[in-house]
């Protein structure tokens, strides 16, 4: 994790249609971030995201993640 850019987890903050573009998309293991990922990422300049409703398994999270940073 080097450039900034959006992690999926359930902890995340919702995405704000002011947030720009990210430079990379990480989408987590089913069970989940570490915490330490998670802080690890923060440190990075990362921002945790989360996706309002059922948690998606991580095929279905990636498609939803990069159709996000295209359209917002």
């Amino acid at each position: 994790l080097t450039a900034p850019g959006w992690m999926f987890d359930p902890t995340g903050e919702p995405l704000s249609r002011d947030d720009p573009p990210p430079n990379g998309i990480a989408v987590g293991p089913e069970g989940g971030w570490t915490t330490e990922e998670l802080a690890l990422g923060r440190e990075r300049g990362w921002k945790i995201i989360r996706i309002d409703g059922p948690i998606l398994r991580v095929e279905t999270c990636a498609l939803v993640a990069a159709v996000l940073a295209i359209h917002g």
